[in-house]
């Protein structure tokens, strides 16, 4: 039987608006980041937009496959109303997306 070779995997990022990810990202600003993303954190976006959200969270390292919330999703969160938001975001997605 002919060996067949195995493609590499392509990130692909979740569809999520920018909105409802800045909206989340904002709304922790207000409370405690909780150490895992679950559906009490996500309970007010609809099913499907929540799944979306925690995709997009694991895509960009914001958070590990056991929805845990990882540091730079806090870095995130203390930068999102500051001058600071811009190159926090610009890590983010140049660490997720590197050229």
């Amino acid at each position: 039987m002919a060996k067949t070779e195995e493609v590499p995997r392509v990130k692909q990022a979740p569809y999520v608006s920018y909105k409802t990810f800045y909206g989340f990202v904002r709304r922790l600003k207000d409370t405690v980041i909780p150490e895992k993303i679950d559906t009490d954190v996500l309970g007010t976006y609809p099913g499907s937009t929540a799944r979306q959200l925690k995709a997009a969270l694991r895509l960009l390292a914001l958070m590990d496959d056991g929805d845990r919330a990882l540091p730079a999703l806090t870095t995130l969160v203390e930068t999102i109303d500051t001058p600071g938001r811009n190159p926090a975001l610009k890590k983010v997605l140049d660490e997720s997306f590197p050229i």
